[in-house]
């Protein structure tokens, strides 16, 4: 039923329909449907220190993890950087992942030009290849 209702509702739209009025509406379906949303901030961060004992660039599961085992020593001050800009409640819905792939949510990777292999329609022969910042 969800599916069925998700599909019709995407099916509403035309071409001139803005991305956010899409993704303003679609916050009223999942409200519809019991799926509240709640703005969750990182309300445990602490303020940017001068120095730091550890700088971890990066937070994917390698730099995410060291940071973690890290900061379980109290004496130690860590500071775990990412790229990328704050996300809002717009990024927290999977059904919207896709519109997100042409702004500055994603690094706007493409595969390379393999003509006989794939992406034979696409713009200079290769596919996009989504990959969201921070």
């Amino acid at each position: 039923m969800i599916f069925l209702g998700l599909i019709q509702f995407l099916l509403a739209f035309d071409a001139a329909t803005s991305q956010m009025a899409i993704v303003d509406r679609l916050l009223n379906v999942y409200a519809k449907m019991g799926f509240t949303y709640r703005e969750e901030r990182f309300l445990d961060n602490l303020p940017i220190l001068d120095s730091y004992d550890f700088v971890i660039v990066g937070a994917g599961p390698g730099g995410a993890v060291t940071a973690n085992r890290l900061s379980e020593n109290p004496k130690w001050t860590v500071l775990l950087l990412e790229a990328g800009i704050e996300g809002n409640l717009y990024t927290d819905i999977p059904a919207l992942n896709i519109i997100f792939g042409f702004t500055n949510y994603n690094w706007k990777y493409v595969t390379e030009s393999q003509p006989e292999l794939m992406c034979r329609g696409m713009n200079n022969k290769r596919c996009s290849w989504p990959s969201g910042k921070g």
